[in-house]
C-alpha cells in the first residue's frame, strides 16, 4: 500500500484526487496534504 500512495504523490494523482473530493470541505487545507 505505501509503495502505491508514494507513486501516486509522486506523479501528482494523491493530490489531485485530494483536491477533488475534499477541496470543498471547510477547514480541509490543501497545502497540508502537497507536502507529503
Amino acid at each position: 500500500i505505501n509503495t502505491a500512495l508514494d507513486e501516486l504523490k509522486k506523479d501528482g494523482t494523491y493530490t489531485r484526487l485530494a483536491k477533488k473530493w475534499f477541496g470543498n470541505i471547510p477547514g480541509f487545507n490543501i497545502k497540508e496534504i502537497e507536502q507529503y
